[in-house]
């Protein structure tokens, strides 16, 4: 038995802020049950609310839809699977009673349905898949009074040479999918090279306005962007790479690069590294003052104040306080920290981080003995603020803590670095 609420579902459309940087694509996550959609310009994105959903976790590539909808005739239902295996798909009133269920086993591919609907009403289809359920919700305004049926109409391949090829679109405005209250919805808008990055805890039907922000390092790498506040934050760490040190290399005054389990001096092999790709770079604090994009910078022990000010005082602590600086599961990513159990600390229920966008990593540090530490548990973002002439202050995440720690560090360390618009 599957438990579905109806209530007041939520269309959410997209428009840029400026009209001549054109949205190209948006790809829109539950965090919470890892299901994601694609849509494109000009679509909208219908969240359809249940109140149960048996792990829902699908791959990208995986999409459905079901046309026209609403419809007063019969309706099909396509559905894209990027393996073969078996499948489960059946048909739901809104009072969760199964009216009909088919087992079947689907090829890697897309594969339409022809379905008929018993009256007038709200429906759901569920599809039940090794890796969870996806919802699907329809509605038949039709006087015809029959038996439900979910019968299988065919199938094409996948275009493996062209993956975006195999993304579903709608035939109307909207694309579904589900939530349940609280949830967080991730948003990633493309255009061109530049991302931004929204989120949101959907209330109510809205327009998303999206702002596109140019940010392009010395090497022509582009980074994702998040506003946060009255603020524009890199949604990413720092990559740039001009040189890179072995870790028992240091200095307080020169500026060395280092990327973390790599010990040779290679540009182009360094930037090969599972930790560089996923991490960025680490730099000391002479490095990480002159490394920011043009028309970005590294930004001040004021200015991280400020963002710990914002999401304190607007509802980003994890306990739903205003009080004490609770924030770091808002600002850690969903992915790469180690799991904590302590109550409201980063590793706890990663599905609940990153209710800003910030998408903070753990990519650990270079010590002041010359090594490597802190991957997976650690996160440390430099400023440009002094402390002393030896030392500078600094922010750190972990990942068995709920805070958001400010520390005055030795300059010859290695950290990462978010830069902030001018």
């Amino acid at each position: 038995m599957v438990s579905i609420i109806t209530a007041q579902d939520f269309t959410i459309s997209f428009q840029p802020k400026v009209s001549s940087t054109p949205i190209d694509s948006i790809r829109a996550t539950n965090l919470r049950t890892n299901q994601t959609i694609k849509l494109l310009d000009g679509e909208s994105l219908l969240l359809v609310k249940t109140s149960t959903v048996i792990n829902p976790v699908l791959e990208i590539t995986e999409t459905g839809y079901i046309y026209p909808n609403p419809t007063d005739e019969d309706a099909t239902f396509c559905y894209s699977m990027d393996k073969s295996e078996e499948v489960e798909i059946g048909m739901y009133n809104t009072n969760g009673q199964l009216l009909k269920q088919n087992r079947l086993f689907l090829e890697q591919g897309t594969h339409r349905f022809d379905l008929k609907f018993p009256v007038a009403g709200i429906y759901f289809l569920m599809v039940l898949k090794s890796e969870g359920t996806a919802s699907f919700k329809v509605v038949y305004t039709g006087s015809k009074i029959q038996t439900g049926s979910i019968q299988y109409a065919g199938s094409e391949k996948l275009n493996l040479q062209n993956p975006d090829a195999n993304q579903l679109k709608s035939a109307t405005s909207d694309i579904t999918l589900a939530y349940t209250d609280g949830d967080i919805i991730h948003y990633s808008f493309f255009s061109g090279v530049n991302t931004t990055i929204v989120t949101d805890i959907p209330t109510k039907s809205k327009t998303i306005e999206v702002e596109f922000v140019r940010c392009i390092d010395n090497d022509n790498k582009s980074y994702k962007t998040v506003k946060i506040g009255n603020q524009i934050w890199m949604a990413e760490n720092l990559a740039y790479l001009p040189a890179v040190s072995p870790p028992t290399t240091g200095s307080s005054t020169n500026p060395n690069y280092y990327v973390d389990g790599y010990t040779g001096t290679d540009v182009a092999t360094a930037k090969q590294q599972a930790n560089y790709k996923t991490y960025g770079v680490l730099y000391n604090w002479p490095a990480a003052k002159a490394v920011c994009p043009s028309g970005w910078h590294l930004p001040t022990d004021t200015e991280w104040t400020a963002l710990e000010d914002y999401l304190i005082a607007n509802g980003y602590i994890y306990d739903g306080t205003t009080t004490g600086n609770k924030i770091a599961k808002s600002l850690a990513a969903t992915t790469h920290w180690n799991t904590s159990s302590n109550t409201g600390a980063i590793g706890n229920n990663l599905s609940l981080n990153n209710k800003s966008g910030f998408s903070a990593l753990p990519g650990g540090y270079r010590n002041y003995e010359g090594a490597f530490s802190g991957v997976g548990e650690s996160g440390y973002w430099w400023s440009p603020t002094e402390a002393s002439t030896s030392n500078a202050w600094s922010r750190h995440l972990h990942v068995n803590f709920s805070f958001i720690f400010t520390y005055s560090f030795n300059k010859v360390y290695g950290y990462s670095v978010r830069c902030v618009k001018d």
